[in-house]
């Protein structure tokens, strides 16, 4: 069980960080051209200073539509096009030999590749977290703060998760540990969703969770495209809705 605690590219430059995590965006296309980035990336820059918005954060474009859609695409920062992996499963429907829908088997490959990318990113820059945050959450007043924080006391050679949001709104990951993720949801990759293997899973290493939301969720259409049906919005909107600071567990 999870433990509550108290508490075109630019040229990189010599930089020293105040943060000991590497920011990572997965950003994915969604129907009817929505996005959610920008006001991400938004709140993000509240907190950090340009150098560290350039340094410390990077978008992972699943798409390759990043640099089309966002008003962010010309300020400096990483930004990595993914050549991402298709899931072998029926086309948005639930996959014959498995029951998962086709759209979730593929957000498992695209999570498994990203974190991929996180780890290998992290390690560059001497990092010990990837802060890896979804594409359609916006961080709460102080929150880089509060995780750098919150993180500066915990073994990252020991902890593998540190959640700070609702779900995996905005979610540590050990930079240390992040293989055994990858393996895990690997593991699951035709049979269970990357977010239900990272809250519920405890066979890849220590989870802790923050005692309050730091991460809210904006997004009203997603990218797994049953989840705009009329059917699951009634069942399920009021199960993602949060707000900053509501406690999580």
């Amino acid at each position: 069980m999870e433990k509550s605690t108290s508490s075109p590219k630019p040229t990189m430059s010599p930089h020293t960080s105040n943060f000991n995590f590497k920011v990572c965006i997965p950003y994915t296309e969604r129907p009817q051209n929505a996005s959610y980035v920008d006001l991400n990336l938004d709140s993000l820059a509240r907190e950090l200073s340009p150098m560290e918005m350039l340094h410390d954060v990077v978008v992972l474009d699943l798409d390759g539509v990043f640099r089309q859609r966002s008003g962010w695409a010309s300020r400096v920062f990483q930004v990595h096009n993914l050549n991402r992996t298709m899931a072998q499963c029926v086309d948005d429907g639930n996959d014959v030999s498995t029951g998962l829908p086709c759209r979730v088997e593929q957000t498992n490959h695209d999570v498994a590749m990203a974190l991929e990318v996180c780890g290998v990113e992290a390690a560059r820059h001497s990092k010990d977290w990837i802060l890896f945050i979804e594409d359609d959450v916006v961080a709460c007043n102080h929150t880089m703060s509060t995780v750098n924080n919150t993180l500066s006391s915990v073994n990252a050679s020991q902890v593998a998760v540190y959640r700070f949001g609702k779900g995996t709104q905005g979610t540590a990951i050990s930079a240390k540990l992040y293989g055994q993720l990858i393996a895990k949801i690997q593991e699951f990759m035709q049979s269970v969703p990357f977010d239900v293997v990272i809250i519920y899973r405890d066979d890849y290493g220590v989870r802790l969770v923050y005692p309050s939301n730091l991460f809210h969720h904006i997004g009203n259409i997603s990218s797994v495209l049953y989840r705009n049906k009329r059917d699951y919005l009634e069942k399920y909107t009021a199960m993602r809705s949060d707000v900053c600071g509501q406690p999580l567990s």
